[in-house]
């Protein structure tokens, strides 16, 4: 089958998006299908060079771009602030560029359809369903996602987000409004004859009479199964929490660190390992200051994958209350060392696990106060219980098995060379 993949987003080996991008890229040709990648100039030699060493003959490229008259640098320049509110600058900008660069990528690959026609057109980058695709109006199979974007914080939970976590929320919930009334979503919709959603709070965008063409579906997989480390001492020693990812408002440290601070009196040996760095540490910080957590508190900036990984097998719990995620890679990085979670029940971590590797803190119809004394109430349960963590460390390594790219890459094509066959 030949396939059209649009994943405006792709870069080899790096995290995020871009590797979202690559990794399906290249997981689809060792299907077997003939891949032809539609994505912006940006990493042209360093995609062609790795294609080349994986000997993928397969997969090739189409580099679109928009010209330098919607580029981010160009439009930089009449910026009035400087440095001053570049994040605010960057969504300005990011959003329409996207939309312009998808019109022109579709206009672009129209030509090539005609010429050599493809089987299937499969959008994965940017994994959203708030933006709008072009590609359906190539008129073949087309599979749109896996794509998130719908969760949205319990209104309960932002008590500790601060003035700008509110305002980012605000937001998003204009932009939750804007998705429903964008005549080019609800065209993307019409025309795709598979959407994927990454976590069912989605569901909520998607128009009611194309929801019966929605399965859910992450768009996360795994190359190995790590395991524990070995010789790990007893959690009655004083349990080692563990803390990975970007420090900000919305992955609900702020609800964590308050939930470990309770925790701590009935568990004063406990630690907590913070790994990551972002916008919101100066107030986990604080935090950790009011609540005289210092010498229980450990941060570490962003350390290398084999480091990482020695802190996953190490630890006894990942603690990982995220308010919003679309996705959750530390949750199944986690899974795949035999790392228990405790996380609450929405959003992209809670896709990734399930009963059997993890204790989930409900989320909806809670107060803040009630989930950090959930959350405390579970780490307190792993500490006593080492039937129950042992358990949890078995059921996290069986849950990873079925997030092993091949799996994860494969079901989806089994489904999309049905949708062929049916056109």
């Amino acid at each position: 089958m030949r396939v059209l993949l649009s994943a405006f987003a792709c870069e080899p080996n790096v995290g995020s998006e871009p590797g979202i991008g690559w990794r399906w890229a290249t997981e689809i040709a060792r299907l077997g299908h003939d891949v032809v990648v539609l994505t912006g100039p940006q990493h042209a030699e360093k995609l062609e060079q790795a294609v080349r060493e994986l000997g993928l003959s397969n997969v090739s490229f189409v580099f679109y771009d928009c010209g330098k008259y919607l580029s981010w640098s160009f439009w930089l320049k009449f910026w009035p602030l400087g440095r001053r509110g570049i994040h605010f600058y960057w969504n300005l900008w990011n959003y329409p560029y996207h939309f312009f660069w998808q019109y022109g990528a579709y206009r672009h690959v129209q030509r090539l359809h005609k010429d050599e026609p493809f089987d299937l057109v499969h959008h994965i980058t940017f994994g959203t369903i708030r933006r709008s695709s072009f590609l359906g109006n190539l008129g073949i199979p087309f599979v749109f996602g896996p794509g998130g974007g719908g969760e949205t914080n319990p209104y309960a939970l932002n008590r500790q987000i601060g003035m700008g976590g509110w305002l980012h929320e605000l937001t998003r919930d204009a932009s939750f409004l804007l998705t429903k009334l964008n005549p080019f979503v609800w065209r993307t919709f019409a025309q795709a004859d598979r959407i994927l959603l990454k976590t069912p709070d989605s569901m909520r965008l998607v128009p009611k009479q194309f929801r019966n063409k929605t399965a859910m579906q992450l768009e996360l997989g795994i190359d190995s199964i790590y395991g524990p480390g070995e010789g790990l001492p007893e959690a009655s020693n004083g349990l080692r929490v563990l803390y990975v990812g970007r420090f900000l408002y919305w992955k609900g440290m702020a609800l964590g660190l308050h939930a470990f601070a309770k925790f701590l009196k009935s568990e004063p040996n406990a630690t907590l390992t913070m790994i990551g760095s972002g916008p919101d540490e100066g107030l986990w910080r604080n935090i950790v200051a009011e609540l005289d957590l210092g010498e229980h508190v450990h941060w570490i900036s962003w350390i290398d994958r084999k480091k990482l990984i020695s802190y996953y097998q190490t630890s006894d719990v990942l603690l990982f209350p995220s308010l919003h995620d679309s996705s959750g890679n530390v949750a199944l990085e986690s899974l795949s060392c035999g790392l228990p979670i405790i996380c609450l029940d929405i959003g992209g971590p809670a896709a990734v696990a399930d009963d059997t590797c993890a204790i989930m803190v409900r989320a909806r119809n809670s107060s803040s106060d009630q989930v950090v004394q959930d959350l405390a109430a579970a780490m307190e349960q792993l500490q006593r219980d080492s039937t129950l963590r042992q358990r949890l460390r078995d059921g996290a390594l069986r849950r990873a098995e079925q997030f092993f790219w091949p799996k994860v890459v494969g079901d989806v094509y089994r489904d999309a060379a049905l949708l062929r066959h049916d056109s």
